[in-house]
């Protein structure tokens, strides 16, 4: 299965010019992308909002049940300034769920139009893919931050650091940027261009 070569282990039949992923092979020029090759990188991306999505909700769960438990800070009892934060949080993890399935929708719609897809999809649904990038970002920053201070317990911070290891090598700025051109100007620039 694995061969030694002469820059160490390699996998033959994925090397060089014969690798091909799931979405095709995808040439050297982008501007010459087929449209369907074009949707690789943002899927991979989608689907690093589902591991995004899963950290928020995972933090927000395990600070809902310490709460409840009674080894948080402040105990729920009839607390209105504890229930609003949840619901806050609560809301938050929501609104970065819905966008998240809605740009998941449409990739998947994509991804079963097939080689047939038209040109300017792929554009569409990477500014979908930034829109759910950029809402899950702040929503797992938010929540991981805030239930720091709902439940400060040995472990909880991991949440928080793991949304940070994602969210950090991806500028919100950046993505909002090339979103609003998408929105002003349409998909006239390649798409792995305007969304990297």
């Amino acid at each position: 299965m694995f061969r030694r070569g002469n820059g160490g282990w390699s996998r033959p039949e994925w090397s060089g010019r014969n690798h091909r992923g799931v979405l095709g092979r995808r040439p050297h020029d982008e501007e010459s992308t087929a449209p369907f090759t074009a949707l690789a990188e943002p899927a991979l991306r989608l689907a690093l909002c589902h591991v995004g999505l899963g950290i928020a909700e995972g933090a927000l769960t395990e600070a809902r049940d310490l709460s409840r438990g009674g080894r948080a800070h402040r105990l729920p009892g009839e607390d209105p300034d504890l229930f609003l934060t949840y619901g806050e949080l609560a809301s938050a993890a929501q609104t970065a769920t819905a966008v998240v399935d809605r740009a998941t929708e449409v990739m998947a719609q994509a991804l079963a139009t097939g080689a047939q897809l038209d040109a300017e999809v792929p554009a569409g649904v990477a500014a979908l893919v930034a829109t759910a990038e950029t809402v899950m970002s702040r929503a797992a920053l938010h929540i991981t931050a805030r239930v720091l201070e709902l439940a400060d317990a040995p472990g909880l911070d991991r949440f928080w650091r793991n949304a940070r290891v994602l969210t950090a090598h991806r500028p919100v700025a950046h993505r909002l940027r090339s979103i609003g051109e998408h929105y002003l100007n349409g998909s006239h620039h390649p798409v792995a261009a305007a969304f990297h």
